[in-house]
């Protein structure tokens, strides 16, 4: 990842609110939104014996920890939402399994949540003097403000051939995408045309293309803030309907531009 996108890493560790251990039977401060039962143990799954109070019993709890990354496109634009990792902890602490088990509605966010969660290392259920497994819940909020807020993000202007800004073209014109951003010399920047929707088939039959191989890679030659042009031509036979301009610089998807394509 280029140094410039990674520059501020320390102020965007500040987005997370809560990121707490929410096991029932676990630590107190968290903070569910309705009544926790005392446990959440699926007992045909674990077999978990009844408890013997003359044999030493502990809740589990968190050893090591880390933080979610704050993705770039939501970090740029302003998207926050909570997430509730379900997880499973096995006898030695480790993190066997993740789901989500309340999304924040953000593919971005939620793919955050659950890489974090699978880091993470926890001091093992005891019950009857043995290590259990266990599961549990581990909430997320994440959140903008100016202390977090990205400054260097980057800008997409869609255009026609005579300039024109549009978000509603016709197969077989070219679409022009402008990013506009303060880049790094070496970055490199990668626009991926993605279909979302058909709007002429109903078949249960019809599967739509996803035109992911329509993909331009650049890599930026000199530092300073810039624009970089990228140029689709559509293709006639391409369905009607809804399409992405997905903007990657790095690794990270940084931007997304939207538009409508037409029969001619």
């Amino acid at each position: 990842m280029n140094h410039l996108v990674w520059k501020s890493s320390a102020a965007i560790l500040l987005f997370v609110a809560c990121a707490c251990i929410a096991f029932a039977g676990g630590m107190e401060n968290s903070p569910p939104a309705s009544p926790a039962p005392k446990r959440e143990v699926d007992t045909k799954l674990y077999d978990a014996p009844l408890i013997d109070p003359a044999l030493p019993q502990r809740a589990v709890s968190v050893r090591t920890r880390s933080e979610p990354i704050y993705p770039r496109y939501e970090l740029c634009n302003g998207i926050g939402g909570n997430v509730r990792v379900v997880l499973s902890v096995d006898e030695a602490g480790n993190v066997t399994d993740v789901g989500i088990q309340k999304s924040s509605r953000s593919r971005g966010l939620d793919r955050a949540a659950l890489a974090a969660v699978r880091n993470f290392k926890f001091y093992p259920e005891i019950r009857n003097g043995e290590p259990i497994p266990t599961r549990g819940i581990v909430p997320f909020e994440f959140f903008v403000d100016g202390k977090n807020r990205a400054s260097d993000c980057a800008e997409l202007i869609l255009n026609n051939e005579k300039g024109l800004a549009r978000d509603h073209f016709f197969a077989g014109e070219k679409i022009l995408l402008r990013v506009r951003r303060a880049f790094h010399g070496g970055e490199k920047i990668r626009v991926l045309w993605t279909y979302r929707e058909e709007d002429d088939y109903s078949g249960d039959d019809y599967k739509a293309p996803l035109f992911d191989e329509y993909e331009e890679a650049k890599e930026v030659q000199s530092s300073g803030e810039q624009t970089i042009d990228f140029i689709l031509v559509t293709e006639k036979n391409w369905p009607s309907g809804s399409y992405d301009a997905e903007v990657h610089i790095g690794e990270e998807l940084e931007a997304r531009a939207g538009f409508r394509l037409g029969p001619q």
